[in-house]
């Protein structure tokens, strides 16, 4: 088996998402979703119910009365809230992890998810992506696939070549597929694809790197807000204001060094409080 075969048999070490939280997922994203059977949907799940429960009362939504039941939230709340936190609840125990070889502690990687979850949350509103219930936890889940790469690199003869190969290199996704014939990218995308999340999801993280591979506009969201949190330290211990944009994406987008700016602002402006809210997720 080569690199990238050893790498993808390392998804059974993690968790599959429930599948009532899954079919709840896709209910939320629909149009014709009907409050009662989300419900139903997440009531299997006590875990879940409890800090779904636990976001919403939080301070940061305001609400002044406390949220004594699921149904209650989502009314309150509406899908487009309740959708992220379905995801924080089913994402933190695979991103809160600490990843071997890519000297991240579990904090790190989760403080950047949902910086670029709330940056790819914000230009999906601001330019109206169609679809955009999804930017929120696209942004979340985009790197997943390291969380699968680091299960490889628990071996330190592995980890050592690839931390060694970082340091000489000025792309880690250039890196990542010279030494493994994959990225994490893809092996984001290809471990949501195996868990069975909705293939506009999977697109939008597979090709968060490479957001001209597909004509998911997600994908270019998620890139954009990535860049953009690199760039200006949001989520970040440190920032590289070097970071560049995938050649041509902004134009395609239509985002002009105006919005970029209004991104960054809502971004700086509202991390720290959802940051806070997702902390005990």
């Amino acid at each position: 088996m080569d690199d990238k075969g050893k790498i993808l048999s390392k998804a059974s070490e993690l968790d599959s998402v429930p599948a009532s939280a899954l079919q709840a997922m896709r209910k939320l994203q629909s149009p014709d979703s009907n409050i009662g059977e989300i419900v139903q949907l997440i009531n299997y799940d006590p875990g879940m119910t409890s800090n779904i429960l636990r976001l919403a009362n939080s301070s940061f939504y305001g609400c002044t009365k406390a949220i004594s039941s699921l149904r209650e939230a989502i009314v309150r709340l509406g899908a487009k809230t309740i959708l992220p936190l379905i995801t924080a609840a089913l994402a933190s125990a695979a991103i809160k992890t600490k990843i071997r070889g890519y000297a991240m502690t579990s904090d790190q990687l989760w403080d950047h998810s949902v910086a670029v979850a709330v940056a790819a949350e914000n230009i999906a509103d601001i330019l109206q992506v169609p679809g955009d219930k999804i930017a929120f936890t696209a942004g979340l889940l985009h790197d997943i696939g390291k969380v699968l790469m680091g299960k490889y690199m628990i071996d330190k003869k592995i980890r050592k070549v690839f931390e060694a190969a970082i340091l000489k290199s000025d792309s880690l996704i250039k890196t990542e597929s010279a030494l493994y014939q994959i990225d994490h990218a893809e092996a984001g995308g290809i471990l949501l694809a195996k868990w069975n999340i909705p293939d506009n999801l999977v697109q939008s993280v597979r090709f968060h790197h490479r957001p001209l591979g597909t004509e998911n506009p997600n994908a270019a969201v998620v890139h954009i807000a990535d860049v953009i949190c690199v760039q200006n330290d949001i989520g970040m211990l440190y920032s590289n204001p070097k970071a560049s944009f995938f050649p041509g994406i902004l134009e395609k987008m239509n985002i002009s060094p105006a919005i970029l700016e209004e991104v960054v602002i809502r971004t700086k402006d509202s991390f720290e409080n959802i940051k806070d809210v997702f902390s005990g997720a």
